[in-house]
């Protein structure tokens, strides 16, 4: 679907591209750029917000990034430094287990939670297993699974980078001084389940495994993750906040097989799942560097992250810091725009935090931004999958930097990494992947 995408594009993509090259000659010089923190400060951000296990919305290790940022706003000097609380149902899982029993054997198998699906108690579900293939339609139409813990794959989509480049010649502009982007070069999209999507709203998709299996009456699921990277089962998603009646678990695909031969040889399973889902709160952060017009420049990311997240998104949040420090070292008459700095919460919720922000401050902030610089997944470490451990290979991960069709903003975005050349970088069409552009962004565009 994305190549067929591509190929529609490339005519218009192209002239997009002439068109940008031929503005850069007119592109008036950047003013000085104002002092910059070192590596050093941005990374002490990053192991600040990183300090705890993970930042859930709504926990308490989510509040104590809430509180650390709004104090840094602070510290550097924003105006209405605000932290704007939204309502959520916080869902917890505080035991879970995967137990089958196969010929007189109880094992724990390894498995992790689906955040949001169905509380059993201490006893669990229990059930023959019954394996669906990847959960079609006709995969579910050859069994019967009512009564019975379904297990099915999870494949993830791989972006073919090499390809991608060499079809798009490069995109807008591709910066590779380590020569990292191959021909064979591939990307697993670890975030996009194909056959267990997000849900937004009340109606479900009919296509998906995990509905398919509860409808047919199925007493819990087991979902493998079928070509994710690295021998994990710690996968947290679908990131849609909707709370699901089954009880489901992940186990890792480099475990698979041996589930697999488990329930050809007929084993039994109970499925474990305890937790609580209750009210909570969680909230954006947010602040205002003045400029000498209103029209205003709009600069952001998440804070919320499933695990400790460094790149989901620890990154993120300390370049929005350095950016909120360096701008706010300049004087008001030399920042020709306003700064609204924003840090939102609930990325991993259906993009609640973006969503609200636009629906409470859209007649007054959203109103007068103009352009929405989005810092998201930056500086991770390029890794090879070495029978299941996940090993640096000394390169920086590709970053796509995704650019709307603004002539003027390709031909800056072109510019400045050519100049700069970071490492696998490339400025790509920010409806590359999608009729909006991906990750926090995507939020803002669609409210």
């Amino acid at each position: 679907a994305a190549f067929r995408r591509i190929a529609r594009s490339l005519g218009p993509y192209r002239k997009l591209r002439r068109a940008a090259r031929e503005e850069l000659a007119r592109l008036p010089e950047p003013a000085p750029c104002p002092p910059l923190p070192d590596s050093q400060a941005i990374f002490r951000d990053v192991e600040a917000i990183c300090s705890t296990p993970h930042r859930r919305a709504g926990t308490d290790h989510g509040h104590c990034a809430e509180e650390y940022i709004a104090e840094r706003l602070r510290e550097i000097g924003l105006c209405d430094v605000t932290k704007d609380p939204i309502d959520i149902t916080l869902w917890d899982a505080h035991d879970w287990k995967l137990l089958i029993h196969s010929n007189g054997e109880k094992i724990d198998f390894p498995s992790f939670y689906v955040v949001n699906t169905g509380f059993t108690g201490p006893e669990g579900v229990q059930g023959e297993m019954v394996y669906v293939g990847a959960g079609t339609a006709r995969d579910f139409a050859k069994v019967e699974v009512e009564g019975k813990i379904v297990v099915a794959d999870i494949p993830f989509p791989a972006l073919p980078l090499g390809l991608l480049t060499r079809v798009l010649g490069g995109g807008f502009y591709t910066s590779d001084p380590q020569g990292g982007l191959r021909l064979s070069s591939r990307h697993t999209l670890a975030f996009a389940r194909p056959n267990f999507p997000n849900q937004y709203g009340e109606e479900i998709n009919p296509k998906s495994v995990y509905w398919m299996a509860q409808r047919r009456g199925a007493q819990g699921l087991v979902l493998i993750l079928d070509n994710h990277p690295g021998d994990t089962n710690r996968h947290y998603g679908p990131y849609d906040g909707f709370m699901k009646p089954m009880p489901a678990l992940y186990v890792s695909g480099y475990q698979g097989d041996r589930l697999r031969s488990l329930v050809r040889k007929g084993a039994r399973a109970t499925v474990v799942l305890e937790g609580s889902a209750e009210p909570g709160v969680t909230s954006n952060v947010w602040g205002l560097l003045p400029g000498e017009s209103s029209e205003t420049i709009l600069v952001s990311t998440h804070h919320d992250a499933p695990f400790r997240g460094a790149t989901e998104d620890g990154t993120g949040v300390a370049q929005v810091l350095a950016q909120a420090k360096a701008w706010s070292s300049l004087p008001k008459n030399l920042r020709r725009k306003t700064l609204l700095f924003v840090i939102t919460t609930g990325h991993l919720y259906r993009g609640i935090g973006a969503a609200t922000f636009c629906h409470r401050h859209g007649d007054d902030l959203m109103r007068r931004a103009i352009i929405n610089i989005n810092l998201e997944h930056l500086c991770a470490k390029d890794v090879d999958d070495r029978d299941g451990r996940l090993v640096p290979n000394g390169r920086v991960a590709w970053t796509p930097m995704f650019v709307s069709k603004a002539i003027p903003a390709v031909a800056t975005a072109m510019r400045s990494v050519e100049r700069h050349q970071p490492p696998s970088t490339t400025v790509l069409p920010s409806t590359l992947l999608g009729e909006v552009p991906p990750g926090e962004a995507g939020h803002y565009h669609i409210h």
